[in-house]
């Protein structure tokens, strides 16, 4: 006669011992685990079993690789954001530059500006005008239209 399926009840060692079982990377195994924990390895995949680690586990690291994605994203706006206030920054100094005739007008240094700008407000179709500078031939623009480097600017833009 074979025994009735008793429920198990997850406790504290099961619990640690999924975590163990998590810890171990690509490498994972039961038999790790019951040996760790000295126990063995049929108890083991019992819990496995009877506490769904596999489905935990891929559970775990899909909301792992939600948030990962959502800080990259966040991540990413930040910078957009702060590219974006730049160049704003960049036209308007050398708008005022231009006005208080400190600074002759070159025609490229304008026209990229005004594209980057283009590209940072609709930056999923590519921006109106079409390609986009590099980001060193915008700094470098960017440079020689308002004499002060990268550092400056972003610290005059946190100190705002």
């Amino acid at each position: 006669m074979t025994k009735p399926q008793t429920q198990l009840r997850e406790q504290e060692h099961h619990l640690k011992a999924f975590e163990m079982y998590a810890s171990q990377g690509n490498s994972r195994s039961y038999e790790k685990v019951a040996t760790d924990l000295n126990v063995s390895v049929a108890s083991v995949k019992q819990w496995g079993s009877a506490f769904g680690w596999r489905r935990r586990l891929q559970e775990r690291e899909l909301e792992t690789a939600r948030q990962l994605a959502d800080r990259a994203l966040q991540t990413s706006l930040g910078d957009q954001e702060r590219h974006h206030k730049i160049v704003r920054m960049a036209v308007n100094k050398l708008a005022k530059a231009i006005a208080e005739d400190r600074v002759k007008l070159q025609a490229a240094d304008l026209d990229r500006l005004i594209r980057l700008e283009d590209y940072l407000s609709h930056p999923r179709e590519g921006g109106a005008f079409g390609a986009v500078p590099s980001v060193e031939g915008i700094l470098s623009a960017f440079s020689r239209l308002c004499s002060a480097d990268q550092a400056t600017i972003l610290g005059r833009l946190e100190g705002a």
